[in-house]
């Protein structure tokens, strides 16, 4: 966006009551909602059907973490059902909710525990709401 000079549209004003809200529902809902979805269900449901491995040289990747990531890609994209058409998409968004999300799915295989991905997750969508409002601030 600073390369291209464009600035963030949030569709609402941008008054302190809507920003808090967005911060509380980032922090408090959307990270363990989330996580609960595509760490916690989608990883135990597919983890008892699917025991696959990814290896990067020394590195394992459980290839339910993969498919868990996937999942959460499509997620961050918008799109209608009939007829169907994608209607937001974002190389940089589906760059970011891939690694993300794949941390986050590495991090809940290993210790088994949604606490991690979700503390992780309530960080990363504040880093990301901090630098939008930020340049809406800044250059808008």
């Amino acid at each position: 966006m600073i390369v291209s000079g464009t600035v963030p549209y949030f569709g609402y004003p941008l008054t302190a009551t809507n920003i808090a809200g967005v911060f509380g529902f980032r922090i408090l809902l959307n990270g363990p909602a989330e996580e609960a979805l595509f760490r916690g269900l989608a990883m135990t449901v597919l983890g008892k059907y699917w025991r696959g491995k990814v290896r990067f040289e020394n590195f394992e990747i459980p290839s339910i973490a993969i498919v868990a990531t996937i999942f959460f890609m499509l997620a961050h994209m918008n799109f209608t059902v009939s007829p169907f058409a994608i209607t937001h998409f974002s190389l940089y968004q589906q760059f970011l909710s891939f690694g993300l999300g794949l941390f986050e799915a590495i991090v809940f295989y290993r210790t088994g525990s949604l606490l991690g991905p979700i503390i992780f997750h309530a960080y990363s969508n504040t880093i990301a709401s901090v630098v939008l409002y930020s340049m809406a601030f800044l250059f808008g």
